[in-house]
């Protein structure tokens, strides 16, 4: 029974169960394992289309597998995550008309060719220029929320020498669980705050309720054990309804997060 899974998924996070990383108790192992269970019934994002997406895609475009396109070390992230080793993923569950990544959401038939997520990532990575400066690893899209399932899998095929921090580049549209997933698997979230009313999010990313979201997930993020960089990404005519507002919201967090402001 998944409550069964989570009580002990739970437990290990607290240490009321001691985790391994090799034998019957594996805290990544269970992770995996939950979120393929999640994603049979899937409400990772703020859609909660709940498809089984072993059998069909959801509103992200995404079945159970993820698609990547070639691995990057890339140089202008903000500088406590720079140089960044970047997984560049696809599908996404917004549909932003200012995407810069647009070539991106579409998974059949987006602008670059996709290449399935796997253990092979690993030799790219590190044939990648750069890669041997590299101070983090980046997962970013598209989004990397709804590709957890996948990620999580090729986070457990790494060699037992990768050490590098794992940072999450999102969008803050996720359900809770998403989070309790995350846990322990995240050591820096790089997500991006778009709006501070649910009306900007429906007139330029297609949702319905991306503030409530957006708010829930950043409460929760802030008591997880990882650094916060917060983006905020200005946006043309929206400066005084949504940038200036979510600044004004996360200063409320000034002792937990750093804030990004990012000019397009």
């Amino acid at each position: 029974r998944d409550s069964v899974l989570w009580e002990i998924h739970d437990r290990m996070m607290t240490r009321a169960i001691k985790p391994t990383l090799t034998g019957e108790v594996n805290l990544l192992a269970f992770k995996i394992e939950l979120a393929k269970r999640e994603i049979t019934d899937c409400r990772l994002c703020g859609w909660e289309c709940g498809v089984s997406r072993f059998q069909k895609a959801g509103r992200c475009g995404l079945l159970d597998e993820a698609y990547y396109s070639d691995p990057f070390i890339h140089i202008q992230e903000e500088p406590p995550i720079t140089p960044a080793a970047t997984i560049k993923l696809f599908g996404c569950g917004l549909s932003c008309i200012y995407c810069q990544a647009w070539e991106h959401l579409d998974v059949q038939k987006g602008g670059v060719e996709g290449k399935k997520l796997g253990q092979g990532v690993w030799p790219e990575i590190e044939k990648a220029s750069g890669f041997p400066d590299a101070v983090s690893l980046e997962f970013v899209g598209g989004n990397p929320d709804e590709n957890i399932y996948p990620i999580l899998k090729t986070l457990q095929s790494a060699s037992p020498s990768f050490k590098l921090p794992v940072v999450w580049n999102c969008h803050l549209y996720a359900m809770p669980v998403l989070y309790k997933l995350l846990s322990g698997v995240v050591d820096v979230f790089l997500p991006d705050f778009k709006y501070s009313n649910n009306k900007c999010g429906k007139e330029l990313s297609g949702i319905d309720d991306y503030w409530d979201c957006a708010r829930e997930g950043l409460n929760l993020m802030t008591k997880l054990p990882a650094r916060i960089i917060m983006r905020v990404l200005i946006l043309s005519n929206h400066v005084k309804c949504c940038n200036l507002p979510v600044i004004e919201f996360l200063s409320k967090f000034r002792e937990r997060i750093c804030v990004s402001v990012l000019d397009q």
